[in-house]
């Protein structure tokens, strides 16, 4: 679904001009050295620090992502521990952070029609005040459950998730009505899902020691 040409125009009119993307010789366009000059946001830059696992911690973990509302006795067998160690070592890692909750897998179709639509958005400015305006006007509406800060044609990719089209489309007004230097939104609607995965694989990603 692509944005009226009126709206685009009036958006653009009420903005900052866009930044450009130059360098010497090639005016406009997004070279390498005119990237590496921008602005990266704070997420980017901060190097979260590990905590240190063993092999025990991974599986426990793997075990509590696929099954979260296992008893500490199904865990500890599951992993070939007893439940006081088990225990300890669960209640450490949620102390750690790395455990943040146990959520419930919503089956959204047993609830009625939704609609799944990623956004691609491009922001105006480039720079950290900007980056920062956007994402706290986006992180005011539930309907808007993931953000991501990209690289590449856009600067944002958003999964809206909706009960219609017309309520999507006040989503999208609202967004673009608000001054958070959105010039470009273009967005891509989900036809189906041909699989899902909420756990991912631990034994690949965690930090080797």
């Amino acid at each position: 679904m692509s944005i009226a040409s009126s709206r685009r125009s009036r958006m653009r009119s009420a903005l900052p001009p866009r930044r450009a993307f130059s360098s010497e010789g090639n005016t406009g366009s997004r070279d390498e050295n005119a990237l590496a000059q921008l602005p990266i946001p704070d997420e980017c830059k901060r190097m979260e620090t590990a905590v240190s696992l063993d092999w025990l911690d991974i599986k426990l973990l793997d075990h509590i992502q696929r099954n979260g509302h296992c008893s500490n006795v199904e865990l500890s067998a599951a992993v070939g521990l007893s439940p006081s160690p088990c225990l300890a070592r669960v209640k450490r890692l949620q102390e750690a952070g790395v455990i943040r909750g146990y959520d419930a897998n919503i089956a959204l179709e047993k609830l009625g029609n939704f609609i799944t639509v990623f956004s691609e958005i491009t922001i105006s400015e480039h720079r950290r005040d900007s980056f920062r305006l956007f994402e706290e006007a986006a992180e005011t509406l539930p309907e808007i459950t993931e953000c991501y800060n990209v690289s590449g044609g856009c600067d944002y990719i958003l999964k809206i998730i909706v009960d219609s089209m017309s309520r999507f489309s006040a989503i999208r007004d609202h967004m673009l009505e608000l001054d958070v230097g959105i010039i470009k939104f273009s967005n891509r609607i989900v036809l189906r899902k041909p699989f899902e995965t909420r756990s991912v694989p631990l034994r690949n990603l965690a930090p080797k020691r």
